[in-house]
C-alpha cells in the first residue's frame, strides 16, 4: 500500500536545451508534494548542463553523464539509478504544474490497482504561449487503445509508474526512434491498469521547426516494428490504417498534399470501418487539413443545423 508521502524519482534525459532544462527544472522545485528526487541524464551535451543542475544548490538533484547515446538510452540509465517507489519522467524543455506530483501521487495511495498514472495536458510554444486544445485526461487506456493511437496525453512526460512494475518490463526498447513512449505504455497495459487524473497537470513544448525538419521516413521502421509485437493480426492491420491517418496529416502540415493524401487514401484501402474508438477518421483528416478557424465556423454550422433537424 502507498501512502502519499512517497519518494517520486524524476528523470529528465536532456542534450544540451540548458535554458529550457532550467525552466523544466523549476517546474519541478514549485511542486506542492516535496518528497522527490531529480535525475538529471546527460547525454553527451556540449553546454555546461552540470553547472546548470548545480546552480539549484538542492540535495535532492542528480547530475549524470553518459556517451551521446539517445533519449531512450538516458531514460534507462536514470531507471536504474532512481530510488523512489515511483518513477516520473519528464523530457528537459517541458513542464509540470505545480501540484502535478501531489495529484498522482494522491491518485495512486487511492488507487492501489493502477500502475500508471497519466493526465490532461496543455501545449505551449518556445514564448512559453499556449496554443493548440488542451488534450483532456481519459477514462480509460487499454492494450488495444495504444496499439492503435496516442491514447495517452503529454506522452513521455505524463507517465506516472511504479518503480516495480517498471523495472519489470525492462524499461524503454532503445532502437526505436518515434513512439518508443507508446511501445513503452503497452507493455505497462499488460501488467495493470492505466489510471488517469482528471486534471490537466503537465506542459508540452512544441517545436514546430524541429517537427517539419525531421525525416518522415526514417520513423517508419519503428512503428513497422512495435506493429510486429502483436499477435493480433486486425490490430495490427488498424494500427497501420491509423498510422497512415497520422502521416497523412503530417505530409499535408509540411505541404506534401500528394504524399498526404497519398497516406490518407492508403489507410482507407488498408481498413475500411473505423479505427478509433472516439474519432471518425473523415473528422481526424479534415481536423488536419482544413484550416482551424474554418474547420471550427464549419462545425458549429453542422452543429446548428443537427440541431435544428431533430428539433
Amino acid at each position: 500500500m502507498f501512502t502519499v508521502d512517497e519518494l517520486v524519482s524524476i528523470v529528465i534525459p536532456t542534450y544540451n536545451r540548458s535554458a529550457l532544462l532550467r525552466q523544466a527544472i523549476e517546474s519541478v522545485m514549485a511542486q506542492t508534494h516535496t518528497a522527490w528526487e531529480v535525475l538529471v541524464i546527460d547525454d553527451g551535451s556540449t553546454e555546461p548542463i552540470q553547472q546548470v543542475v548545480e546552480s539549484f544548490q538542492d540535495m535532492r538533484m542528480r547530475y549524470l553523464r553518459q556517451p551521446q547515446q539517445g533519449v531512450s538510452v538516458a531514460r534507462n540509465y536514470g531507471i536504474q539509478e532512481s530510488k523512489g517507489k515511483f518513477i516520473s519522467f519528464l523530457d528537459s524543455d517541458d513542464m509540470y504544474e505545480p501540484h502535478c506530483l501531489e495529484a498522482k501521487i494522491v491518485y495512486a495511495a487511492t488507487h492501489p490497482d493502477a500502475i500508471v498514472i497519466g493526465a490532461g495536458c496543455r501545449y505551449i510554444n518556445t514564448d512559453n504561449q499556449e496554443i493548440l486544445h488542451r488534450t483532456p485526461p481519459r477514462t480509460n487506456a487499454t492494450y488495444d487503445d495504444l496499439a492503435i493511437f496516442t491514447a495517452f496525453p503529454g506522452g513521455t512526460n505524463n507517465i506516472f509508474v511504479r518503480s516495480d512494475a517498471l523495472g519489470a518490463t525492462g524499461g524503454f526498447t532503445t532502437h526505436l526512434v518515434e513512439a518508443e513512449d507508446r511501445e513503452l505504455l503497452q507493455r505497462l497495459s499488460r501488467r495493470g491498469r492505466i489510471g488517469f487524473v482528471h486534471d490537466t497537470l503537465v506542459c508540452v513544448r512544441v517545436h514546430t521547426e524541429v517537427r517539419k525538419g525531421r525525416d518522415l521516413e526514417s520513423v517508419r521502421p519503428s512503428y513497422a516494428w512495435i506493429r510486429a509485437q502483436m499477435s493480433d493480426k486486425q490490430l495490427r492491420v488498424r494500427s497501420e490504417a491509423w498510422e497512415y491517418v497520422s502521416f497523412g496529416r503530417r505530409y499535408w502540415a509540411r505541404k506534401s498534399y500528394v504524399t498526404g493524401v497519398y497516406n490518407f487514401a492508403c489507410s482507407f484501402t488498408k481498413y475500411v470501418p473505423q479505427i478509433h474508438p472516439e474519432l471518425s477518421r473523415l473528422r481526424t483528416i479534415a481536423e488536419g487539413v482544413i484550416p482551424e478557424r474554418l474547420y471550427s465556423h464549419l462545425s458549429r454550422i453542422f452543429r446548428s443545423f443537427r440541431r435544428a433537424r431533430i428539433g
